[in-house]
């Protein structure tokens, strides 16, 4: 599994190295500023750069996807200078680098509209990814296998599910692990029993979110920091479309985005 995970990383770095040269294209005046990182920042990213490009013509921002790792990568070597996460910064990190919080973001556990299993328990999340819990009949669904789906290992989706429903517990070692949000949707929409987890901006009548019960609280209850990293030091047009991300303006701007588009 941890070679499937590496060999996800080292591919999408390779995208983002044969993208490079036409990142690098700034012609006619125009200013080309880079970002690239989580798949599920993709919504925010992308709408915020169009805006931005509207009210700039000089600015031309390229938005692509992969997963926190790899942006991060490609941010510190000096490949794009936005990385695009959707988790916290370390502690050491942030003594290197500049975060500005782009938005909350909610992670919504997902299975099969055809699924009957409309709600379930906390631990029991916790136990069908740990593996304790196989099959849906322990969960008062029909008498089938739990197929279970997580994010890659460089994945920020991964890492706050872990961090948030997992805690010490290890992942089942029969988990499919996927290399991106479509990849999860793709799979549960095909799959009537299968379970994985998503950002609530990809929500849409293919899948069916999954209430989690924890004590008396019904809700979807992984939260999320949606963040843009830099280095310390930033070109200036990088610095003003930073600024226009941490206003009020682009703040409305995000919260006209309904989870789904």
């Amino acid at each position: 599994m941890r070679r499937t995970v590496l060999f996800t990383i080292v591919v999408a770095a390779a995208v983002l190295l044969s993208g490079c040269s036409s990142f690098m294209q700034n012609s006619g005046g125009v200013h080309t500023i880079k970002i690239a990182g989580s798949t599920s920042m993709l919504p925010v990213s992308e709408t915020l750069a169009r805006y931005y490009e509207n009210q700039h013509p000089g600015i031309n921002i390229n938005v692509q996807g992969s997963d926190s790792t790899v942006g991060m990568r490609g941010m510190i070597n000096g490949i794009v200078d936005i990385a695009a996460l959707s988790r916290s910064l370390t502690a050491n990190e942030q003594k290197e680098l500049n975060a500005y919080e782009v938005a909350l973001d909610q992670l919504t556990v997902i299975t099969n509209p055809e699924n009957p299993v409309e709600r379930l328990d906390f631990t029991d999340l916790r136990d069908i990814f740990s593996g304790k819990i196989t099959s849906w009949k322990q969960l008062g669904g029909n008498d089938y296998p739990i197929s279970v789906l997580v994010r890659e290992e460089g994945s920020g989706t991964a890492l706050v599910f872990g961090e948030t429903v997992m805690g010490e517990q290890n992942l089942c070692t029969n988990a499919a692990v996927l290399p991106s949000t479509g990849a999860v949707k793709a799979m549960v929409a095909k799959d009537k029993y299968a379970i994985g987890y998503i950002s609530s901006n990809y929500l849409s009548k293919e899948i069916k979110p999954i209430i989690i019960k924890r004590g008396k609280i019904e809700s979807h209850i992984l939260t999320r920091h949606l963040v843009f990293v830099t280095e310390k030091r930033v070109e200036p047009s990088v610095r003003d479309f930073l600024t226009f991300v941490s206003s009020g303006e682009a703040k409305n701007i995000l919260a006209e985005l309904k989870p789904g588009n």
